[in-house]
């Protein structure tokens, strides 16, 4: 289902850096943090299931706006 990946992603605990032990959804909540979510999932060095959730959270339809949106910035 696609909107349970959704949501998993959203939950998913960041496991190192700055936002460590943050959730996805909590640093993407401002234009700041959506502009690291998209770096991070740039790097080579983030891979498994980190990187399944950033590609799933960033890839909502909904998320992308914002993004968009906070590149523009």
């Amino acid at each position: 289902m696609p909107d349970e990946k959704f949501t998993d992603a959203c939950a998913f605990t960041i496991p190192l850096g700055k936002h460590k032990g943050r959730t996805i959804s909590r640093v993407g909540a401002s234009a700041e943090g959506l502009r690291d979510l998209d770096w991070l999932v740039g790097q080579t060095w983030v891979y498994g299931e980190f990187r399944a959730a950033l590609e799933t959270y960033l890839t909502h339809p909904a998320i992308k706006r914002e993004l968009e949106a906070a590149i523009e910035d």
